[in-house]
């Protein structure tokens, strides 16, 4: 390093203001106590307490199965097409106007 560097950096003062002093970080108590205040003074792990092992197990879940609708016809196979003009007016092609036509022909925007 060279020594201006060195003048420099140890004459520095940092631009950013601090506000408050230091912070100071409170001891953790790490003693078993009583869980939450409606815990009636109970530890974990005393005798008092109830184990998690001794509770009834929950009912298993089984999902409804639903009976799936088919909109395929019997006579329709898995992978039919159908034309554009068959689909529902909102999944068809939009209709183009002549003056439409011409300004996207012309380069234009709409």
């Amino acid at each position: 390093m060279r020594a201006t560097s060195v003048l420099k950096a140890t004459q520095r003062t940092p631009l950013i203001k601090f506000i408050g002093g230091k912070h100071h970080f409170e001891t953790i108590d790490n003693s078993i106590v009583a869980a939450h205040p409606d815990s009636h003074g109970l530890l974990p792990g005393s005798p008092d307490a109830i184990k998690v092992s001794s509770l009834p197990k929950p009912k298993p879940v089984i999902p409804q199965v639903k009976k799936q609708v088919s909109i395929l016809k019997p006579n329709d196979k898995p992978y039919d097409f159908i034309a554009v003009s068959q689909l529902p007016k909102r999944f068809q092609n939009p209709v183009f106007y002549d003056a439409e036509m011409d300004v996207i022909n012309a380069g234009g925007a709409y």
